[in-house]
């Protein structure tokens, strides 16, 4: 079986109405992929708490606490990977005309709240880590 592997991406924000305006104009987000061992350094797997019914007897209790083993909450790190993916920006800039060109640029941009940057911030987050919604059809994009 042969895959295909990537290693870049890029994707245009929903953010501020983007989509809506002119394809040259509209901003443009790329990243470098990580390998699965570079995603694994920021994940966290930790056991669920499991509460005993002390109702119980040792033997349901005992089946019950081996189901709850196998229950893990999986905690990732997105601002920190994103951090790693050297994230760069296309038509971003402020009303200057400075370019916010990259992603450290864009976390240390001071902006009007109603602007609302943290929510580009995030988007852009979720989906370069692979937490976006995942298409549902072979030839979605």
């Amino acid at each position: 079986m042969k895959i295909q592997l990537s290693k870049t991406g890029s994707f245009r924000p929903e953010w501020n109405e983007n989509l809506s305006l002119p394809e040259k104009e509209q901003i443009v987000i790329s990243w470098v992929n990580l390998s699965f061992d570079d995603r694994e350094s920021y994940t966290t797997q930790e056991p669920t708490r499991f509460i005993a019914d002390l109702t119980k007897s040792d033997d349901e209790l005992d089946e019950e606490i081996n189901k709850q083993t196998a229950e893990m909450i999986i905690r990732t790190d997105n601002p920190g990977m994103a951090d790693s993916m050297k994230i760069t920006i296309a038509n971003l800039s402020d009303m200057d005309g400075n370019p916010i060109d990259t992603w450290e640029n864009l976390k240390k941009a001071k902006a009007d709240p109603g602007i609302a940057i943290d929510v580009l911030i995030r988007e852009i987050q979720t989906h370069v880590t692979g937490n976006a919604k995942k298409p549902t059809g072979k030839n979605s994009e």
